[in-house]
């Protein structure tokens, strides 16, 4: 973006980067997004974590704004157009990276056949398709037997497996893979004085603003576009 808005000359050559990259080969629409997405980033109260789960998805969504066939990139979700002899390849690296850095969460991704002369009906297509994987994505699946019943004392969700790192656990206190691994990341996003692990810490004159920006309708704003330039423009907004 540019001081006065949207660069419109960056977003028909972002796109067009992406057409020229298959356009004597079969293309593919691909969109994917996150799976609950907002109880992954809330899952503990602990500050650290909750930075740590935002690094982790910043890491991911700039990983793919770079790759040259995406049209879009942002908030765990994006829109690719990808050669067809290349999308097995694709799809089994987003997922891969996505596992790996979140520890476990899911992504639902869909592809439909993409036609330039009827760019709005790839899209509507696209989205169908993408609403069936997400909601064919099974729930995690966690065997709490096998783990003696004892379970994360930050997340409360998952087993506890490891010991706890923070500065006041208690003997034989506990934490899962996820919140270990979130916190590792928390922590590296901050200089080691200002590691924030409760809310006193992050607090000024014993006060904290919490603001709760609703984007439970973005994917209704994304649907509602009928272009790859007016998709790439409009996650720039």
């Amino acid at each position: 973006m540019t001081r006065e808005g949207i660069d419109a000359a960056d977003v028909r050559r972002k796109v067009e980067k992406a057409r020229t990259l298959v356009r004597d080969r079969s293309a593919r629409l691909v969109g994917f997004e996150a799976v609950e997405i907002q109880r992954f980033v809330a899952a503990s109260s602990r500050p650290i974590t909750i930075q740590g789960a935002c690094e982790v998805l910043k890491a991911f969504d700039a990983r793919n704004a770079d790759l040259p066939e995406t049209i879009f990139a942002g908030g765990a979700r994006g829109l690719m157009r990808v050669a067809e002899d290349r999308l097995a390849a694709c799809i089994d690296q987003l997922t891969a990276a996505f596992t790996e850095q979140t520890v476990g969460l899911s992504l639902a991704v869909a592809d439909v056949p993409f036609d330039p002369a009827h760019e709005p009906e790839s899209l509507r297509w696209l989205w169908l398709a993408q609403r069936s994987a997400h909601d064919a994505c099974a729930p995690e699946r966690i065997d709490f037997a096998a783990f003696r019943g004892a379970s994360c004392t930050d997340c409360r969700a998952r087993p506890g497996e490891r010991p706890s790192p923070k500065p006041d656990a208690q003997a034989g206190e506990k934490i899962c893979a996820r919140c270990d691994a979130l916190i590792k990341h928390g922590r590296s996003s901050q200089y080691a004085a200002m590691e924030r692990w409760t809310l006193e810490d992050v607090s000024e004159g014993d006060l904290v603003a919490v603001v709760n920006a609703d984007g439970n309708r973005l994917g209704q704003f994304f649907r509602s576009l009928r272009s790859l330039e007016a998709l790439c423009a409009g996650s720039l907004v």
